[in-house]
């Protein structure tokens, strides 16, 4: 048995455990080759007479030392902890407090248990696919309507943010600053050769009429400083997902309402909010999506972030607007 399997199901038998699943089954199944970046990804069933199947989703720690080292991987595994363990608890307070009913409610997966020690940090979560959630084609733009509920979506969980500065401002403060991005703890020297190939798969794919300007930038050395600087708050600090991509987005239909669901919080951090807007769209549509959508994207944002309940309107969304965030 691997090293991985192995953490993994350490970290499954103390969820049965506390769970009170005596004579428990427990079945494993790896859903990648090779992991995916940073993790190895697992579905999990856990059966025990006379209860119902328990569908669980893992992710264990699975990247060489040289990577974790450069990319500093163990705040990756170190958010997404704290994010289960501590935010949740908060954000579900400020929602029952503001008595957010559940259509409206931001949810996050639920939480069974995890590891933190170093090199075998995992986390197992409910098995959103098993309640009918699915992900969309990354390799397709997404549509209006699927769009509109991720931007309702990424309104509420901003909102949230603002109302924890508004209810919270100590706690708010330290977790703002332990989220925070710092340059001086990501160490990019040993990744030259990757940061080239990264590069020459680009070339390769943009049009003639633009080599020459990607090539000037990447040549430049620019491109991590403009990373850091994408990843920094401005005036107004919010704790940004931090990859709202397609791919960390299922959805599911009920009763002819799509939903969505919000996963892979290992890269929130302390930043500006639009930065995640703008993933959605330039990492989720095409030109033609963009043409027609682009100002209703943004609109829609706005005007859902300054609906929300919990949401300091007169502070929080008149700042982004303005553009101080």
């Amino acid at each position: 048995m691997s090293v991985v399997k192995q953490t993994l199901c350490k970290v499954l038998d103390k969820v049965v455990h506390k769970l009170q699943m005596p004579n428990a089954n427990i079945s494993i199944k790896n859903l990648t080759s090779d992991g995916g970046y940073t993790s190895a990804l697992f579905s999990v069933t856990v059966s025990a007479p006379e209860r119902n199947n328990l569908n669980l989703f893992a992710k264990v720690a699975n990247v060489n030392v040289k990577l974790r080292q450069a990319m500093n991987t163990e705040l990756l595994y170190t958010t997404e902890q704290i994010v289960y363990n501590e935010l949740v608890g908060v954000y579900d307070k400020i929602q029952d407090k503001y008595r957010i009913s559940p259509e409206h409610r931001f949810v996050f997966p639920k939480f069974y248990g995890g590891e933190d020690t170093v090199g075998h940090e995992t986390v197992v979560m409910e098995d959103m696919t098993a309640s009918g959630y699915a992900p969309l084609n990354r390799f397709e733009s997404i549509d209006w309507e699927h769009a509109a509920v991720a931007v309702e979506d990424l309104a509420r969980l901003h909102a949230l943010s603002f109302a924890y500065q508004k209810e919270d401002p100590s706690n708010f403060a330290k977790d703002t600053e332990r989220f925070r991005f710092v340059k001086s703890k990501m160490d990019f020297s040993n990744l030259k050769d990757t940061w080239a190939k990264i590069g020459e798969s680009a070339m390769e794919t943009v049009k003639d009429e633009h080599k020459d300007k990607l090539k000037k930038l990447l040549a430049n050395g620019s491109t991590q400083d403009v990373f850091y600087k994408f990843r920094a708050p401005l005036s107004t600090v919010v704790l940004c997902h931090g990859d709202y991509r397609v791919s960390n987005l299922l959805f599911r239909r009920v009763d002819g309402r799509l939903q969505q669901i919000v996963v892979d919080y290992q890269t929130m951090h302390s930043g500006c909010p639009p930065t995640d807007l703008l993933y959605l769209e330039f990492l989720g549509t095409d030109q033609e999506f963009r043409n027609k959508h682009h100002k209703q994207l943004y609109d829609y944002y706005f005007s859902e972030l300054n609906v929300q309940p919990c949401s300091d309107r007169r502070d929080g969304g008149a700042a982004i607007g303005a553009g101080g965030c």
